[in-house]
């Protein structure tokens, strides 16, 4: 073997509850004769496999269906492990000299497929009803970490078993969950497996996601397992490279394609409240020591009304709650039409002290979908406290509205040609961003594709989301399959390697997608080679 590369050999332990039987190549122990083994590592979506087949007798109390097997690769003196999981299948041969038992196990990875998890996590919502964004527990990495530690909230049932998390089952996000930035306002993600919220998130933050040899759950950018002195693989060996850095190009394949190009991007968040009508506010208010009410004409996007804001402040300090209602008109210009919402809000809502402020917005969520915009509508708070201790509700300066007040809420004085109260009418819009690259347009013509965030209500955030997506989409994909002879150090997924073919003129950097290590030529021979498959884009 030119320049000293040493071989690649398996390490296998099987166990169930404390027995567990080994075969190690390197101390001579072969608790089992293993006669081959393909160890298949990937990212995202496919969780890993190994599959194997041992001849002859074991024991079937410690080599089963639902034991735990650990696989190390071994590079003579140094180890490292790939594999962690569960034995799934099993298949016996017996038309050979001696039974052969073929086994599949799949890693750690597939309980992100077979656990059930319940996310709903919001943003805080500030005063004036916007999203706190100093708030980061919906951070997408945050949410990646409760996905894992997060026990589902299942109702509780008497005599029910107690439900586990991922982390009790081992899967540890402490160690590589990397923090992406992207904050999502409301994220839900009910009763779906756990693999399919990782796969949506990595899908906003550009990020791969998968289960590693020791159990720990990856969540980062492509090639951070690297280095600045990443492993390379080259055409041709000199004495001057490092055989724990190099390893040996056997063949490869490298295929270019356009096939997931998109360079028109539709990106499609949730719905966002957005304000139709707003009256300004001012210094002058009125005590909520009489029922105070204002009228709407509203228009046909109101139909969708979500949400009536009011710009309120405390008097004193009031200890009621701030009450009102959405009624129609009562035909005679006055607020005793049909009732249509209902609204409360807890004076511990209310913070603005009328002496130094101009009040604050409190949002009240009238969730109607179905208004009949032809009627007029009156919003009316209800009578509170008295002069020492009660709320104020601002309103403008102007003589173009009408308002009323009642001292039991049945009689009504109405004043028209006078000021508004202050309120903000919000209706339900869907977020929609279109981007382009004129320069991919101009290579491969009009791709287009819709990305659906319906958790991203915030314009700026689903802008870059959108734009990550396009970054990455309008350039063509480049894909490596390569036959390699390793260095010592083990590739690993998530890794970046850089391919040297000096021969047709290839160098370039590839993240690590799949890695297939398999042993099927007997395991008493020395095993060189195995199969690395990454992708770049250009």
């Amino acid at each position: 073997m030119s320049n000293n590369l040493n071989p690649l050999l398996p390490k296998v332990m099987i166990g169930r509850d404390n027995n567990t039987q080994l075969f190690d190549p390197l101390s001579s122990i072969h608790d089992f004769n293993l006669l081959t083994l393909d160890v298949e590592l990937n990212v995202d979506s496919n969780p890993s496999t190994a599959r194997l087949s041992i001849e002859g007798s074991y024991s079937s109390s410690v080599i089963d269906l639902g034991s735990r097997i650990d696989i190390w690769l071994c590079k003579t003196n140094m180890s490292s492990k790939v594999f962690t999981g569960t034995i799934e299948s099993r298949k016996r041969d017996y038309g050979r000299a001696s039974i052969v038992t073929e086994f599949i196990a799949r890693s750690q990875g597939s309980r992100l497929v077979q656990r059930i998890v319940d996310i709903v996590a919001r943003q805080r919502i500030r005063e004036d009803g916007f999203a706190d964004n100093t708030d980061d527990g919906t951070e997408a990495s945050n949410l990646v970490k409760r996905i894992v530690e997060d026990v589902t909230a299942y109702p509780k049932v008497d005599g029910a078993i107690p439900i586990a998390t991922l982390k009790d089952e081992g899967i540890d996000a402490s160690i590589y969950v990397q923090r992406s930035g992207i904050t999502i306002p409301v994220y839900i993600m009910q009763y779906r497996p756990a693999l399919d919220a990782l796969q949506e998130l990595a899908e906003m933050t550009g990020y791969i996601f998968f289960v590693d040899g020791d159990s720990k759950l990856h969540f980062h950018q492509p090639g951070i397992n690297s280095n600045s002195n990443i492993l390379v693989f080259k055409d041709t060996l000199s004495s001057d490279d490092d055989p724990r850095r190099v390893g040996h190009i056997v063949e490869y394949t490298l295929e270019d394609t356009i096939e997931q190009v998109k360079n028109i991007i539709y990106g499609l968040g949730g719905n966002k409240p957005k304000i139709s009508k707003e009256v300004k506010v001012s210094n002058a208010y009125e005590l909520l020591t009489s029922y105070r009410a204002v009228k709407i004409n509203m228009v046909g996007v109101e139909r969708e009304l979500q949400y009536i804001a009011v710009r309120i402040a405390k008097v004193g300090n009031p200890t009621v709650a701030l009450e009102g209602e959405l009624r129609l008109d009562d035909g005679n210009n006055r607020p005793k039409g049909a009732l249509i919402k209902a609204f409360r809000k807890d004076h511990q809502a209310v913070a603005s002290i009328n002496s130094n402020t101009q009040g604050q917005w409190i949002i009240f969520d009238v969730g109607e979908d179905n208004l009949d915009v032809n009627t007029p509508h009156w919003l009316i708070l209800f009578k509170k406290g008295d002069t020492n201790n009660t709320y104020a509700w601002y309103h403008d300066n102007g003589s173009n509205g009408i308002n009323a007040y009642s001292s039991d809420g049945i009689n009504w004085v109405v004043q028209n040609s006078s000021y508004q109260f202050n309120y903000r009418l919000y209706y339900s819009q869907r977020l929609l961003t279109p981007l382009a690259d004129q320069a991919s347009i101009d290579a491969y013509g009009r791709r287009e594709a819709v990305v659906s965030w319906p958790t991203v209500i915030e314009d700026v955030e689903l802008i870059t989301l959108t734009k990550s997506q396009l970054d990455i989409a309008k350039r063509r994909k480049q894909i490596i399959s390569m036959i390699c002879i390793p260095a010592d150090a083990i590739v690993r997924l998530g890794d970046a390697v850089r391919v040297v073919d000096s021969r047709n003129g290839l160098d370039a950097v590839f993240d690590v997608t799949s890695i297939n290590y398999s042993f099927d030529q007997g395991l008493g021979d020395y095993n060189y080679k195995f199969t690395i498959k990454g992708i770049r884009f250009i």
